[in-house]
């Protein structure tokens, strides 16, 4: 099992074979806790922390030392700024957000050119991730390929002279996502099965010009406008708040209409990462 963190920089760290390798078998475990006193009305994960064992070398004490400070800086910037990273399985895309809170280093090999090092990795948002892209505008939809083959076979239900699009979702419980809308569009609108996804008012009119972009992130609950002026805006408290800007999609078919241009990344979810023996 190959594996690689991104931190919310983009930077990248590769865990598995070179002068990193982890011991990901700790990655396959998994419980929910059961909710109710004296008898059982739901599951739920909260917290999680587990344990990554991760062997650090370098063919000079010089290179270790880089290697060292390396994987700390590439994790640390993530608990600087308060936002997750993502422990991602090569061979299966899938992605655990996480932060790296601490480690214990033992074993100081190798005329100090090896150290297995133990990081406790924590997330509040348990589970595999694996996203799958969508791209749709107020006339056509496209799917990527590299999620569910439902480019213009008979899942998108299109009614002539309008934008009425499904998306359906071979899911079983409901996915966070990233909705990704470009300019030009003022007050963009998606309609989302029975939510609505929406930023600006008549009253308020919040316009996004070409080459700028507004990112809602259900997982990070953020809605970001990265604007032509480099500037970055939070418009969370300019959505329209009639709708929940954060509510997962669905499972089974979702009827969407939009006003606007856009990428939607379903973000499907597992208890355990999938098995690829």
């Amino acid at each position: 099992m190959k594996l690689y963190y991104i931190n919310h920089k983009n930077e990248r760290l590769f865990l598995s074979g070179g002068d990193f390798t982890a011991d990901g078998e700790s990655l396959f475990d998994w419980r929910f806790e059961e909710v109710g006193e004296d008898y059982i009305i739901g599951f739920r994960q909260k917290v999680v922390l587990f344990q990554l064992p991760i062997l650090i070398q370098g063919h000079s004490r010089t290179a270790f030392s880089e290697n060292l400070k390396r994987i700390h800086n590439v994790t640390g910037v993530d608990l600087a700024n308060m936002r997750m990273g993502k422990l991602y399985i090569e061979d299966t895309d899938e992605y655990l957000p996480c932060y790296f809170t601490g480690s214990v280093k033992s074993g100081w090999f190798n005329d100090l050119r090896e150290v297995a090092e133990v990081f406790d990795v924590v997330t509040d948002k348990p589970g595999w991730h694996k996203d799958f892209k969508y791209t749709f505008s107020a006339e056509v939809s496209i799917q990527d390929g590299n999620g569910f083959d439902y480019e213009y076979d008979h899942e998108y239900d299109y009614a002539h002279g309008t934008s009425i699009q499904v998306l359906n979702l071979e899911t079983v419980e409901g996915s966070d996502f990233e909705l990704i809308i470009y300019g030009p569009v003022t007050n963009p609108e998606i309609h989302i099965g029975g939510n609505v996804y929406a930023i600006g008012t008549a009253a308020n009119p919040i316009t996004v010009y070409s080459n700028g972009y507004i990112t809602i992130d259900s997982l990070n609950t953020s809605v970001l406008h990265n604007a032509i002026d480099g500037h970055v805006y939070d418009r969370y408290n300019d959505r329209v708040k009639d709708h929940d800007i954060y509510a997962k999609i669905q499972p089974g078919a979702n009827v969407i209409q939009t006003n606007c241009f856009f990428d939607l990344y379903v973000k499907q979810k597992r208890s355990e990462p999938t098995w690829n023996l």
